[in-house]
């Protein structure tokens, strides 16, 4: 069994370009692309290609081509071979993605609701009054009091705390989030940083904007995931229908707990994270909060190619370290062109599953370079073997006498 989660990046991992050398290999994008712009009215891939006017910084825009991104890098992940995750996850509106590879949420469901998610969150602040910021290097209880203060002086609304990366980020209005983030500097943060959205998502500005959702998510089937999805809103997986729309519901308006969500990945048993998108942002995440967690970020055929050996190196070892335990010696299940793909990682594990450097002597002929006792072994070998040879070459007669 494999012990791969799937996740998926939410808004602020955008670019223009993006995903266009993958594109250019593997015909799942842009179909994938072609599948969201029939839903939405317009060329999908066009936005994110040439990005006219921007668009690609406009939630409208934004999520869909997200949403699209995402999906668009998970099929062409199993086309190309990629060991099938077990579990799934995703990042604020990430978490849509791994609903639809959980087999959840239909992909045209899935593009018609975040279009009008999209649409609830933008209508909800004036355009251009809403906006998040990244902090680092100050806890979380630091940067909650230093938004309350703000909003206290300024008597602006606080956004939420969202608990995405140590320091985690705040939603507010415009002046106030300026306010905030000087304050932060002054407070000692290694880092403070203004995100590419132009909404103060997960904060109580989307309550309402959240209540409107629940009546479009009433509307599309839900069904129970194939896979295990963790949610943001309470790092937990949901079977049933109800409680997943209810988790997405929830999850506009309440912090984004991906430490917490990562953990649950973590105590399912997963050693590995394939990141299916654009951006590093989530893979870095998953390093940041465990150094032992192998991640790989699939944006373009090297890091597909790079990361599928990553992960399926990881697998192998897993199963090697399982049959271990159970005292099975035999190699893992592979398909074919897994050896060769897998490279010298296969020849060079012990029975636990941990690589081991090879060795010089692995590269030389038996008998040879081994220590004085065996290179004596091998010339007695090897007079015996011509000293017979000689023999055989004798005529008859000659050895009648």
């Amino acid at each position: 069994m494999t012990r791969i989660a799937a996740v998926f990046p939410g808004q602020g991992s955008q670019s223009a370009g993006m995903l266009a050398a993958l594109a250019a290999e593997w015909p799942q994008v842009e179909q994938t692309f072609a599948g969201a712009s029939d839903v939405l009215g317009y060329d999908l891939w066009a936005t994110v290609r040439d990005n006219p006017d921007d668009r690609l910084d406009q939630t409208e825009y934004t999520q869909p081509a997200m949403l699209a991104a995402g999906v668009a890098v998970a099929r062409v992940w199993q086309a190309a071979g990629g060991p099938a995750p077990a579990l799934a996850a995703g990042h604020s509106l990430g978490e849509y993605g791994a609903l639809v590879t959980a087999g959840a949420l239909g992909f045209t469901d899935a593009v018609r609701v975040v279009a009008r998610r999209a649409q609830l969150m933008q209508n909800a602040v004036p355009r251009g009054e809403g906006g998040m910021a990244a902090v680092l290097g100050l806890d979380d209880d630091t940067v909650a009091a230093i938004c309350e203060s703000v909003a206290e002086r300024t008597r602006g609304r606080a956004g939420q705390l969202q608990r995405a990366r140590p320091g985690g980020h705040r939603a507010a209005t415009p002046t106030p989030s300026q306010q905030a983030m000087s304050a932060a500097r002054e407070q000692g943060a290694k880092r403070v940083v203004e995100l590419p959205v132009s909404v103060p998502a997960h904060s109580t500005l989307m309550k309402e904007a959240a209540d409107e959702l629940a009546e479009t998510l009433a509307t599309v089937e839900v069904s129970a995931p194939r896979i295990p999805v963790v949610h943001n809103v309470d790092a937990a997986a949901h079977d049933d229908p109800d409680g997943i729309r209810d988790a997405l519901r929830r999850q506009l308006y309440n912090p984004v707990r991906w430490t917490e969500s990562v953990a649950a990945l973590q105590a399912a048993g997963r050693r590995g994270a394939d990141r299916d998108g654009p951006g590093k942002v989530l893979a870095g995440l998953a390093r940041r909060i465990d150094r032992r967690l192998p991640a790989a970020a699939v944006e373009d055929p090297d890091t597909l190619a790079q990361g599928a050996r990553v992960l399926r190196q990881e697998h192998v070892g897993d199963e090697l370290r399982r049959r271990s335990r159970a005292g099975d010696r035999r190699e893992p299940r592979h398909r074919p062109g897994d050896r060769a793909r897998a490279g010298a990682a296969w020849r060079h594990r012990d029975r636990h599953g941990h690589q081991r450097p090879r060795r010089r002597q692995d590269r030389r002929r038996p008998g040879r370079g081994r220590g004085p006792r065996r290179r004596a072994r091998a010339r007695r070998h090897r007079c015996r073997d011509a000293g017979e040879r000689r023999s055989s070459r004798r005529s008859p007669a000659h050895s009648d006498r």
